[in-house]
């Protein structure tokens, strides 16, 4: 995911992020060919530092356009990850 933090920022407090990343910043390959991604994922979540981690948490949507495999009618389906949470190694092979 393309979202950047200056660590610098993280030394004395949290960082809010708020804003969206387009389907084409997200490069994620169409898992299914009835599922297409055309809307920009939501992201409003807070960053915050402990030792050689970063800590996020806050939430995700996404809304995806998908196909119903049976009769083929299209609809549209909101994925909301609230709460959602992810720690993030800044050192060794994961960072």
């Amino acid at each position: 995911m393309p979202v950047k933090v200056n660590l610098r920022h993280l030394e004395e407090n949290s960082v809010q992020l708020k804003g969206e990343l387009s389907p084409e910043e997200l490069e994620i390959e169409h898992p299914d060919e009835l599922v297409h991604i055309n809307e920009p994922l939501q992201y409003d979540v807070e960053v915050e530092r402990a030792n050689n981690t970063l800590l996020v948490h806050g939430s995700i949507t996404q809304v995806v356009d998908c196909e119903c495999s049976r009769c083929l009618k299209p609809y549209r389906e909101e994925i909301d990850l609230t709460p959602w949470e992810a720690i993030i190694p800044l050192e060794g092979e994961d960072r």
